[in-house]
């Protein structure tokens, strides 16, 4: 795991595409779509846009903060898949190409 000098951990810097991403019980939510880093010394989210997939980037309502967090865009399985983001923040571990997260599907944003 990188850490930065401030403490905090940097778990995103490993996480790529593809990778299979589970909640804290080890079950399936999807498979990473996309990886933003953010910069999370940012005061505001200005001039983070995320036009990489040619669309909006993430809802209106968390869109400063995980922009400036840093995000992942989970394309998620099961009867209400569609794309699900979870911030930096809620990445505990990446092993094996399985992005480990702390919350639940039902916690993402969507």
């Amino acid at each position: 795991m990188t850490t930065d000098p401030f403490g905090g951990s940097r778990v995103i810097e490993q996480v790529r595409g593809g990778m299979t991403v589970v909640d804290p019980a080890g079950d399936t939510i999807g498979t990473v779509k996309e990886v933003r880093l953010g910069d999370p010394d940012a005061a505001t989210a200005q001039g983070q846009g995320s036009d990489l997939l040619g669309d909006e980037g993430p809802p209106a309502g968390a869109r400063e903060r995980l922009l400036r967090v840093g995000y992942l865009r989970i394309n998620a399985k099961g009867l209400f898949a569609g794309d699900r983001w979870a911030a930096g923040d809620e990445i505990t571990d990446v092993t094996d190409d399985v992005v480990h997260l702390s919350v639940t599907k039902d916690g993402l944003v969507h």
